[in-house]
């Protein structure tokens, strides 16, 4: 048998399989090779690591083969990592592999490689999707809402909760949310859809930062949440994964639900104070101080005295209202935030003197939630959290009154 292949088409197919094959698990012996799936007039690429499973098809515009009868029914699987590289040398429009017995050939202008295929026999079949249900998207719905919101993930091997190692998904009634969190900190975004879903899954940190850089060579993909795992639909290619079987959050009962101190600040010189006290880090934690005072319209700024010295610089607020506060945290929880926020103005609001507190952009107002534990807070976001996980993960309840977490 033998099928001459586009390059270009061939070499996508590869690199889309490439964040498996460079897993180097022994437990698992086809770990860097590929399956390759021929019936009637289709190709099928396959590959799996201990975490993710991506299946590519072929494009019919790739390939052309000899005879149609030899696409019937037939699967062989040989060395994909080291065939990719092979690709990356060639210069030709497109390469030929001829398919013996058990042998097969490599063939480009100037170039030729000799390869042992085997069968399909031990290879890890494609995961099956037990009572799915299917969630189609845009794919910049769903980029922005990781972006906005993976980050407060823990992507620490030592992470103690196994849910703050995923980003909780949320299938509601004509609305799908994406949240993560590290006990310190939340992150959520909520996107209108015309489902009436009620399911909530919780997707390793790992597989959604493999799939948000796949979503901008797309403009529609399809999500298909699962009893265990998650099938996400890109263009050609389709990647599976287990899902984190942990009991997931509330999130509608840890979100405060009013904020009676609130105040906007300009959004570059925020990050222009915080940038600095990144450069006056102290010794025993990265922490900043914000102290809002709405009479007199500042925010000032400031770090901790020590040895290398300390930062203070005075921001004038555009709006606020409340009573004076004074807040203690983490200069990187405070920039991670920030960097998520477009607009010119950032919107700070506190439940109360020493509530939890949210850095929102104000024109995402109604989609966005980003809120951060205070060190000098009595109480725990962990707390909460743990008060909160979900005992029946397809119920959730709205509170009537505000919850100080």
């Amino acid at each position: 048998m033998k099928i001459q292949f586009n390059l270009t088409g061939l070499k996508k197919a590869f690199a889309t399989l490439l964040p498996v094959l460079n897993d180097d698990n022994a437990l698992m012996p086809h770990m860097g090779l590929i399956a390759m799936d021929m019936h009637e007039n289709t190709i099928r690429f396959r590959a799996c690591s201990s975490e993710f499973y991506i299946v590519h098809l072929l494009d019919v515009d790739d390939f052309v083969t000899v005879k149609s009868s030899d696409l019937q029914q037939k699967t062989i699987v040989f060395p994909g990592r080291k065939l990719y590289d092979l690709l990356n040398k060639i210069t030709s429009l497109s390469v030929n592999i001829q398919f013996d017995e058990k042998d097969a050939k490599l063939q480009a202008k100037g170039f030729s490689f000799a390869f042992t295929y085997g069968s399909s026999d031990t290879f890890t079949p494609i995961p099956t999707l037990k009572d799915a249900i299917v969630l189609p998207l845009h794919a910049s719905q769903l980029q922005h809402a990781y972006r906005k919101t993976s980050y407060a993930a823990n992507n620490a091997a030592e992470a103690k909760m196994a849910i703050t190692k995923g980003v909780h998904h949320f299938f509601e009634a004509n609305q799908f949310i994406i949240m993560a969190t590290d006990r310190n900190r939340l992150s959520a975004y909520t996107m209108k859809t015309d489902t009436e879903h009620n399911k909530i899954i919780i997707v390793p940190i790992q597989f959604v930062t493999l799939i948000e850089k796949q979503l901008s060579q797309s403009s529609h993909i399809a999500i298909h949440a699962a009893e265990n795992n998650i099938a996400i639909e890109i263009n050609s290619s389709t990647y599976y994964c287990n899902l984190i079987a942990d009991k997931p959050l509330d999130y509608h009962k840890i979100i405060p639900v009013a904020y009676p101190i609130q105040a906007i600040i300009d959004t570059q010189a925020l990050r222009n104070a915080l940038s600095k006290a990144m450069l006056c880090p102290s010794e025993k934690m990265d922490v900043v101080h914000l102290y809002i005072n709405p009479k007199s319209k500042q925010c000032r700024i400031e770090t901790p005295q020590q040895s290398t010295g300390s930062m203070r610089e005075d921001i004038l607020l555009l709006e606020s209202e409340g009573e004076n506060v004074s807040i203690i945290a983490k200069t990187k929880f405070l920039i991670e935030a920030v960097q998520r926020i477009s607009n010119e103005q950032t919107l700070i609001q506190l439940t109360h003197k020493k509530g939890i507190f949210q850095i929102i952009d104000p024109s995402e107002k109604e989609n966005h939630v980003q809120i951060i534990l205070p060190m000098n807070q009595p109480e725990t976001m962990n707390a909460a959290i743990e008060n909160f996980q979900c005992d029946d993960a397809n119920t959730t309840e709205e509170l009537e009154t505000p919850v100080a977490v």
